[in-house]
């Protein structure tokens, strides 16, 4: 209930939004009329004095900030009020009820929602899709990339519909046709999943890539989009993982195909953190998990200094290399034309890249099944040259060549990986 002095004002509110409706409602014949229409501007400042009486009622209301951890749903009247400033066109509005939705609605943070729920939610984003605003497409897309409610499907027919859009600016349109691309292409694949839907939705993307980098042609969209169809003609999985040259700190050079015959992640870091601590825990987190001489990773970071990295670097595990190239640098990042976020590459001994981006869980499975694949391969060498375990000199079980294995920082002659003990684990 609204407390009593809250009253008056919530009714002036109440008054405000259906002024705004009745007289702000228009056919989508007269949106491009009224769009060039100066009273455009006085209505958009109209819709956002009242959502923001709106949310100041919702503030009372509650006792505390409504976007506080543990705030109950709001009143019927607030979640009535910003769903129709939301499909009136305020954009603060339908941004306030995508990104709060269960917490306006009183729903439970975790489970699946309702399908009546769900139906709602995909109504306020076919509003904004279909809008006639620049602003409420915009919002659309930022929106629609970090939803988590939506079926993957659904996401893909939302952003489908903005890229399908003649009357949409065009930026609009460029970015709305990445966005469809990248989702089409699965240069990001936490597998190697190859089959013919995979290849149709592929062949797709690369259609889109090129069509925006001919038609945006000297914009930061054609570039992106020249990138991305060469990591995906490049840098995908089934494909030979083209070479590069980095530097470490020391200015020591670091090549990809140093490792050759070794498992190989490849972690390119965010440019924009300053912030190495993560990845180097990261680093030696998987380092002690699958420590074996047949694994490396080999970090490329876009952040902070060289003398940092350098000096981070001082206590972490030797399971591979690291580099540092500054942001906007040439190295590894330039060569495989990488943008800017964070990118992890999965590389098979062969070179043939296994996985693009996989998560964490898919992340340690694949490095266990490509170590587990060279293990078969040692010991089928080893059987084929008519050796074994009951032959003398006690060689190595797991039968390491150590003509194509490279050795690691830090590491003895003889360390195989099973039974050789990371460091900080050895015993006198």
């Amino acid at each position: 209930m609204l407390r009593h002095r809250n009253q008056q004002r919530w009714r002036e509110v109440l008054a405000t939004i259906f002024v705004l409706l009745l007289f702000g409602r228009v056919a989508p014949a007269q949106q491009d009329r009224i769009q060039a229409d100066a009273s455009v501007s006085i209505r958009q400042v109209a819709l956002g004095e009242a959502f923001r009486h709106v949310v100041e009622v919702w503030h009372d209301s509650t006792g505390g900030s409504p976007t506080t951890t543990g705030t109950p749903g709001c009143s019927a009247e607030v979640w009535e009020a910003l769903d129709s400033l939301a499909r009136a066109g305020c954009v603060e509005a339908a941004r306030t009820c995508l990104l709060d939705y269960r917490r306006l609605r009183g729903l439970p943070a975790e489970g699946a929602l309702s399908s009546s729920a769900l139906e709602h939610r995909m109504g306020l984003y076919e509003y904004l899709v279909q809008a006639m605003d620049s602003a409420q497409m915009e919002l659309a897309l930022d929106l629609l990339r970090r939803e988590q409610e939506l079926s993957s499907g659904q996401i893909e027919g939302l952003v489908r519909r903005l890229a399908r859009r003649r009357r949409a600016p065009l930026g609009v349109q460029a970015q709305a046709r990445l966005d469809l691309a990248r989702m089409l292409g699965a240069w990001s694949s936490g597998g190697t999943d190859r089959g013919v839907g995979r290849a149709a939705r592929l062949a797709e993307a690369l259609t889109l890539y090129k069509s925006i980098r001919s038609e945006f042609e000297g914009t930061e969209f054609a570039g992106r989009a020249g990138s991305a169809v060469w990591r995906l003609e490049h840098l995908s999985p089934g494909k030979v993982a083209p070479d590069f040259l980095a530097h470490d700190p020391a200015g020591n050079e670091i090549r990809l195909s140093d490792f050759r015959g070794q498992a190989v992640v490849v972690h390119i870091s965010d440019p924009t953190s300053a912030d190495f601590g993560a990845d180097l825990d990261r680093a030696e987190a998987e380092g002690r998990r699958h420590w074996d001489s047949r694994f490396a990773w080999v970090g490329i970071h876009r952040g902070g200094s060289s003398a940092a990295l350098e000096e981070a670097l001082g206590g972490t595990l030797p399971c591979g290399e690291h580099a540092w190239e500054g942001a906007g640098a040439s190295g590894a990042a330039e060569a495989w034309r990488i943008p800017a976020y964070e990118t992890i590459v999965v590389i098979g001994p062969s070179g043939l890249v296994f996985a693009v981006n996989p998560a964490k869980a898919l992340l340690d499975r694949h490095i266990t099944d490509l170590l587990s694949e060279l293990v078969q391969q040692g010991r089928q060498r080893q059987a084929d040259s008519g050796g074994g375990s009951n032959q003398g000199g006690g060689g190595d079980e797991r039968g390491t060549d150590d003509t194509s294995v490279g050795r690691l920082p830090g590491m003895k002659d003889g360390a195989s990986g099973e039974g050789v003990r990371p460091p900080g684990d050895q015993t006198p």
